[in-house]
């Protein structure tokens, strides 16, 4: 896919600022919009959180898709967006998977480690898109390659309050309002960065726990 036709599927707000950021820095602009070609224009991905976000490269211009579509029917995740422009890997587990690697890494002879922990080690992964090429990869980072990363998944945070009753509620959006929940399943969950734009002295922030 030649850049100036790149679809880009984005999942938070980071990941939103980060391809932007990427864009504008090459010269592309937002397409039809006159008050800010390069601005991050933040609005446009919290308007609808029920539906996908897209970026996309028409020509020079930049646009935003909600919803899939058929233009954005071979859109790259944004982990292949990353591995594209730099060349590397790059897989994200929790704080225990990456204690566990490093102490593999960080052993003269990482791929024994494993072997000789390998309960500890299925057990850790059970839960993760295993497949051949992670294996691989995941081999390659502990025997030192620098061209796979492994990072700690940035943690979800969701608000919490009480309404009238004294009852527990959760905010939630529903169609871009704010609004509230009964469950916290129902909660928008959400990087710290994008949690705190709707935080106020009724809604505390509250951290996701696996």
């Amino acid at each position: 896919m030649m850049e100036s036709e790149m679809v880009v599927h984005v999942n938070n707000l980071d990941e939103y600022r980060t391809v932007l950021k990427k864009w504008f820095k090459k010269g592309y602009d937002w397409y039809s919009n006159t008050d800010g070609k390069q601005k991050l224009h933040e609005e446009y991905f919290v308007s609808d959180v029920r539906l996908e976000k897209y970026l996309l490269l028409d020509g020079n211009n930049i646009r935003m898709s909600l919803g899939k579509s058929v233009e954005t029917t071979n859109a790259m995740s944004f982990k292949e967006f990353m591995d594209k422009k730099s060349g590397k890997v790059t897989y994200e587990v929790s704080d225990e998977q990456m204690a566990f690697l490093y102490k593999a890494r960080e052993n003269k002879y990482p791929a024994t480690y494993l072997i000789c922990d390998s309960e500890k080690y299925r057990a850790m992964f059970s839960g993760y898109e295993y497949t051949e090429v992670f294996e691989r990869d995941l081999l390659k980072y502990v025997s030192g390659d620098d061209d796979v990363v492994f990072k700690v998944k940035e943690p979800l945070y969701f608000l919490k309050g009480k309404d009238s009753d004294g009852d527990t509620v959760y905010f939630k959006l529903n169609i871009g309002a704010p609004t509230y929940a009964y469950e916290e399943s129902d909660a928008l969950k959400a990087p710290h960065d994008e949690i705190v734009l709707w935080e106020n002295p009724f809604w505390k922030v509250e951290r996701v726990t696996d």
